[in-house]
């Protein structure tokens, strides 16, 4: 028979251990990552990476580009001032001097600002530089990859060029815009690319996924324990509501006993005393 003092002891023993193992548990899950700041020698500037420079067409292309662009724009206007002879022959000579040498212009830049593009494919990353006189430098992690495309229009399919695009999670539009790629490279690219997103982003869910185990494997100890010191006590229980039934039993059987013998003792004395009368 269990007795009741043993059965606290081991109720407390096991919820003793019970809390130790949950405790660890949660400051094992609890442990804080590193929170150390870089000093800035450390940091990794992208102004000092050598880029790669675009197709050596790219910048022919976009020169005739604009100048086809500026001469349809320059016939319009011209056209337009000339109507009914509206605009006399002097007039019109000036306005047109004006407009070819802004055309001139804005072909000149539009040719150099080609020949300062420039991109680099770093091992985490996508970096973009563009821009003449306000340089923009655009990089693109590969685990925020989603999309990449490629596109052409007529004057890139005379010059075998191609413009690469390339989106990310949640954004609609293109997050990089890199023409001026030969087709082959363009397509070498886009395949590495689209396989580097692939492998960080399955190795991303991976460790998740791991994380998610661990944790799990440092709580299910302590439910393991919780459980079995909860048997334990439910089976100290059992057996000492048994042995109390056993003793009920006995009692039970006492008692019968005594009552047979009471009843044999007095169905004698009753013979007796009738033999005597």
């Amino acid at each position: 028979m269990t007795s009741t003092s043993d059965l606290s002891s081991n109720a407390s023993t096991a919820a003793a251990t019970s809390q130790q193992l949950i405790e660890q548990g949660s400051e094992h899950a609890e442990t804080p990552t590193d929170k150390t700041l870089l000093t800035q020698s450390q940091w990794q500037p992208y102004s000092d990476l050598s880029l790669s420079a675009v197709d050596k067409n790219y910048p022919k292309q976009i020169a005739i580009q604009t100048s086809g662009l500026v001469v349809v724009i320059i016939a319009i206007i011209m056209f337009i001032m000339n109507i009914d002879n509206q605009a006399g022959i002097s007039h019109s000579l000036t306005v047109f001097t004006v407009l070819s040498l802004l055309g001139a212009g804005l072909v000149s830049l539009k040719h150099k600002a080609a020949k300062n593009l420039g991109y680099g494919v770093l091992e985490h990353e996508l970096v973009v530089r563009k821009g003449l006189w306000w340089i923009s430098t655009t990089t693109l992690p590969f685990t925020r990859l989603q999309h990449v495309s490629l596109s052409q229009n007529p004057l890139q399919r005379r010059f075998s060029l191609a413009t690469l695009k390339c989106f990310s999670a949640g954004s609609g539009a293109a997050e990089i815009y890199l023409p001026g790629l030969l087709f082959d490279t363009a397509e070498h690219l886009r395949q590495h690319l689209l396989h580097q997103a692939t492998a960080y982003q399955s190795k991303q869910s991976s460790d998740t996924s791991l994380q998610t185990e661990q944790t799990n494997q440092h709580l299910t100890p302590n439910d393991n324990v919780i459980e079995s010191e909860h048997d334990i006590m439910n089976q100290d229980l059992d057996k000492g509501v048994d042995v109390d039934v056993d003793v009920d039993v006995d009692v039970d059987v006492d008692v019968d006993v005594d009552v047979d013998l009471a009843s044999e003792t007095r169905s004698k004395k009753a013979q007796g005393d009738k033999q005597d009368d």
